[in-house]
């Protein structure tokens, strides 16, 4: 079985990583998103910088380092 991933995602352009992400196998995600700074979700609040998109794989709400790139998320996915 997979273990929960923990997923929080920042920057204007949060919601399309969030669908590049949507196209990855891994069938336990939860996602929180946060494109305007808003914090509405615990997992982004207080990680929103305007001038970089984020991407934060969490357990637990212990978070990576973020990464800016799907495919280095995949990486650390793959070894989740």
């Amino acid at each position: 079985t997979y273990p929960v991933a923990e997923v929080g995602i920042t920057g204007k352009a949060a919601f399309e990583l969030r669908d590049a992400i949507f196209k990855l196998y891994y069938p336990q995600l939860i996602i929180q998103c946060d494109a305007d700074g808003n914090q509405s979700y615990p997992l982004v609040a207080g990680r929103y910088e305007a001038s970089k998109n984020q991407i934060f794989l969490c357990r637990n709400n212990s978070c990576n380092l973020p990464v800016t790139a799907v495919q280095d998320f995949e990486q650390m996915l793959n070894k989740f």
